[in-house]
């Protein structure tokens, strides 16, 4: 809080003077019809027309002079006491004159002036002046308005970072949406220190009004630090955007993208593969017979010793940010007996084998193939 200044939401400011000198107090005798202009200080003003909005204006005396916020009100004390009653009329800093209400300027019955949502512009001297046939007395009031720093896409901060992607050949926005009193005044400085001021329109880059940078036919070379600054009298602002171009993105796409049936053997490593292509690289993840799902980022899934308990079915799945794709992988863990038959003298191939899964005896098998 400034000093007697702790204002309720919204803001009001009250400035109180006492405006002239009285004929009695310079020793000169009175008469009733010159114009004297008193005021008492008052912490708040808050009856009859000295109520801004219902809301209670808070008081601040003036000495060298006082300094507003950006959309604070204003009020300016100025009543006055003679016979005839004065007359009340005020000059603003722009040499206008005013005896009633305007706009944005309420002036009151005590002859008080409101400046609604104070602004650069609102800064400067105002007089107050009181007259009457008796004759004239005036009070001058200096008025400041402090500046806004620049705020960026919202952010209240001196300095931000951040990072985007774009596609090679592609177009690319990005924004840098100032906000401040005065209103910001908006610069790029591009990756090769080429300083651009909006608004500026070229070939393939252009700053619109609005501080949005936007790049054409965007190039590898593309790739750095995109730096907006906005300044105005309030301070400066910084937004720092580091760009990286990848190329055209692709939806995944397994090298093999057929369902796959792998037979291990018992005690054995085995490593199921789910080779991706895609751009950027897809995220892979695993589901196992269990139903339970594991990513990993190799696109390979190993089992040190194959075990029958390990068979099953095994979903591949990868992803990114173009699209989404799955492919089945069935694992059969399983051993073939030692063959049995002569095969020295018959002209008979026989071969009796013992097929074991999941400890399981399957049935006998019989191979035959005629000997030349």
């Amino acid at each position: 809080c400034l000093p007697l200044r702790c204002p309720p939401a919204p803001s009001h400011i009250t400035l109180t003077s006492t405006l002239g000198e009285t004929a009695a107090a310079q020793g000169a005798p009175s008469r009733a019809s010159t114009a004297h202009i008193h005021t008492a200080p008052k912490l708040a003003v808050t009856s009859g027309q000295d109520t801004l909005g219902g809301q209670e204006a808070w008081a601040q005396h003036l000495w060298k002079g006082s300094v507003l916020y950006p959309g604070d009100t204003a009020l300016l004390d100025c009543e006055a006491a003679g016979e005839p009653r004065a007359q009340i009329f005020w000059l603003l800093p722009s040499g206008e004159m005013i005896s009633s209400s305007t706009d944005r300027h309420s002036l009151h019955a005590n002859g008080s002036l409101s400046i609604s949502q104070a602004g650069l512009l609102d800064a400067g001297e105002y007089l107050c002046v009181a007259r009457n046939p008796g004759g004239d007395d005036s009070k001058l009031y200096r008025l400041a308005v402090a500046a806004k720093p620049p705020i960026i896409n919202g952010l209240h901060r001196n300095r931000t970072i951040m990072k985007v992607t774009a596609v090679r050949h592609s177009k690319k926005h990005i924004d840098c949406r100032a906000e401040g009193t005065p209103p910001p005044q908006i610069m790029w400085i591009m990756p090769d220190n080429i300083f651009l001021t909006a608004p500026y329109y070229g070939s393939r880059i252009v700053v619109h009004k609005n501080g949005t940078l936007e790049i054409r036919n965007i190039r590898p070379s593309d790739m750095g630090d995109f730096i907006c600054v906005a300044r105005n009298d309030g301070g400066e602002t910084v937004l720092v955007v580091q760009l990286e171009v990848t190329e055209m993105l692709r939806r995944p796409m397994f090298k093999n993208p057929f369902n796959e049936k792998i037979i291990a053997k018992p005690g054995k490593p085995i490593t199921l593969n789910c080779s991706v292509d895609g751009n950027p690289p897809p995220d892979i993840s695993w589901m196992l017979p269990n139903g339970t799902w594991f990513s990993r980022s190799s696109g390979t899934l190993t089992i040190a010793s194959a075990q029958s308990q390990h068979a099953g079915r095994y979903r591949c799945a990868a992803r990114n940010q173009v699209g989404y794709i799955e492919k089945l992988l069935l694992l059969e863990v399983h051993w073939f007996s030692p063959c049995s038959g002569d095969l020295k003298e018959s002209k008979i191939k026989a071969l009796k084998c013992l097929r074991h899964s999941r400890n399981k005896l399957i049935m006998p098998k019989l191979w035959q193939e005629q000997t030349p």
